[in-house]
């Protein structure tokens, strides 16, 4: 038997121990931390959450309602889930969305292009199947996808036929789609992006970092979707230096306010700096854009 702790000496004068607790602590220590890594390496990242949200929109009139599907942070190198599986998870109910919105972050390198197409377009050609008719998608850049090359992304998309906005908006059967790029590596002009939108018309914003919404809500943005933050992908007691959410007041990810604007951000779907998920599971986000029929000209979230 092993030897184990010394707590003391009995009345007889002996001394008291506790077998074998010297390796069993250890040893469960280990195991713990193993079961953790692995669950956050390869379960967790696996484990797809499809959020759905009804959001009425000032100035949405009855027939412009629609369904957008949020996908953001897709860093397809770090991806856990294959195309058929993504496609699987969605589900028909988010694959029925009638407009797409991709908030950057697709890859990190020149040679991964290629699998964004690969996973984009199965998903695309389901949504348009769900729909019965084409689906139209728009995106904006974030930061990674520089690193990845512009050209060449910009390319992919064409060829998928989103529509990138890049500090401009579109208007979409009664909605305006507006997009901003990246501060960190341009600057992101949103009195540019909203400028043709006319006052009172509802819009929706995509931002790939979520730092924009003060200044968003200050303009009178109704609704923006960010993401950038994997809503923290680590988050755990004493790892904050690990988790994106000690480094951003946006970084637990979900609704933000401001009066009767508000921001979602999303968690996204792959990592970045550690192939790793841990309480932050990653995310795709329905929104259901109907009319509000109250005095707010914003975006009234649940």
């Amino acid at each position: 038997m092993g030897v184990g702790w010394s707590v003391g000496r009995d009345g007889g004068g002996r001394r008291t121990e506790l077998p074998g607790l010297t390796w069993w602590l250890p040893a469960g220590a280990l195991g713990l931390a193993a079961a953790t890594l692995g669950w956050a390496r390869y379960v967790e990242p696996r484990r797809l959450e499809v959020t759905a949200w009804e959001v009425p929109l000032g100035g949405l009139r009855p027939e412009a309602a629609v369904s957008l599907l949020h996908v953001s942070d897709l860093h397809v190198g770090s991806l856990s889930l294959s195309p058929q599986t993504l496609l699987r998870r969605l589900g028909p109910a988010a694959l029925a969305s009638r407009l797409l919105c991709l908030t950057g972050d697709f890859c990190d390198r020149a040679a991964e292009v290629p699998d964004v197409e690969a996973l984009l377009a199965p998903v695309l050609h389901a949504m348009a199947l769900q729909a019965g008719r084409a689906v139209q998608a728009f995106a904006v850049w974030g930061n990674h996808d520089w690193k990845a090359g512009i050209p060449e992304l910009r390319e992919a998309m064409g060829r998928l036929g989103v529509v990138v906005l890049e500090n401009a908006a579109v208007r979409v059967d009664g909605l305006w789609i507006a997009g901003v790029l990246d501060p960190t590596r341009h600057e992101d002009r949103l009195e540019q992006a909203v400028a043709p939108i006319p006052p009172g018309d509802p819009f929706v914003l995509l931002a790939h970092n979520p730092s924009i919404f003060p200044r968003a809500a200050a303009a009178g943005v109704p609704l923006t979707l960010a993401g950038h933050t994997h809503g923290g992908q680590v988050r755990m007691a004493g790892l904050q230096r690990l988790s994106r959410t000690g480094r951003n007041q946006y970084g637990h990810g979900g609704w933000y306010r401001s009066g009767d604007r508000a921001m979602y951000v999303s968690r996204g779907l792959g990592t970045s700096f550690l192939p790793v998920r841990f309480g932050a599971r990653p995310e795709v986000t329905v929104f259901h854009l109907v009319p509000y029929s109250g005095a707010a000209a914003g975006a009234v979230p649940p």
